[in-house]
């Protein structure tokens, strides 16, 4: 789930965790009384915020060296995936046992903030989950698309394939990030399943700047070209990159803003493969 503003599309989990900590934060000034003690919990859990968050987007390094020196704005971009959540632990631990003196002192107090925290998470995301419409209604009507390149036009029938459409645009900077992401999850298509990179091209000035952009960044999945708005309209998408993932029988599964991770991608298409449609 996201929430639109304007241009701007923000994902719910940073919604919910902005939210939680504050209430969370409001908790711990209630019931923590000294300021000392305040301070060092508040310098313990930013210091952390922040390690965690480095190493997540350090993680491109290691997994995408070549983009280093062609195009290191993509590393910039790039979603950590799970490389990325072990990095940002390694680096949250080592910080918190040099700093394992100022962590016992506040232990307690740390610890509740921890729990409200995460309690307060959970439950707004619970919130989203059941506001957030994601599931579409089923449709089943052929899904009819313009190829890049003039060549031809594209269908898909819903009948035994699970299908991942993303959504993208050249002016999107994450998109740019993910294509790492893409290609890999591409290269490595799992049985039954179809991948189409959808281009908003009623947002481009035309499709050679989609044509250029691929061949700059060398992708070879295949594109499609939205140039009316039709099928981002069908699928409700209203920032970019939109993740669709279609089961077989035509039910959006799942559905996601922002750039992710080959894993990602391989795990909502083989949950949307093995669905037992009722």
């Amino acid at each position: 789930m996201s929430i639109a503003l304007g241009p701007f599309t923000l994902p719910a989990w940073l919604i919910a965790a902005g939210l939680a900590y504050t209430v969370a934060r409001l908790g711990l000034r209630r019931f923590v009384t000294s300021g000392e003690q305040r301070t060092a919990i508040d310098s313990v859990t930013m210091n952390s915020v922040m390690l965690f968050a480095a190493g997540w987007k350090l993680a491109p390094l290691v997994t995408e060296t070549h983009f280093l020196f062609t195009d290191p704005v993509v590393l910039l971009r790039a979603p950590g995936g799970p490389l990325g959540v072990v990095l940002g632990v390694v680096l949250v631990a080592g910080y918190l046992i040099v700093r394992r003196r100022t962590v016992a002192q506040v232990a307690k107090p740390s610890a509740g903030f921890v729990i409200a925290f995460a309690a307060l998470f959970g439950l707004s995301m619970a919130l989203a989950d059941s506001l957030s419409g994601r599931a579409l209604p089923q449709d089943t009507q052929p899904l009819v698309f313009e190829l890049l390149d003039d060549s031809g036009t594209g269908e898909i029938t819903f009948s035994d394939e699970t299908v991942v459409l993303n959504f993208w645009a050249t002016w999107c900077g994450p998109c740019r990030g993910e294509i790492p992401a893409k290609a890999a999850f591409y290269e490595d298509l799992p049985e039954g399943v179809r991948f189409i990179a959808v281009n908003l091209t009623n947002t481009e000035s035309g499709s050679d700047v989609v044509a250029d952009y691929r061949d700059r960044y060398r992708i070879a999945y295949p594109i499609a070209l939205d140039r009316s708005g039709q099928l981002a309209a069908r699928y409700g998408v209203r920032g970019t990159p939109t993740t669709v993932v279609i089961a077989p029988d035509g039910s959006v599964v799942t559905r996601w803003v922002g750039a992710a991770s080959a894993a990602r991608f391989a795990r909502a298409a083989h949950a949307a493969t093995n669905r037992r449609v009722e």
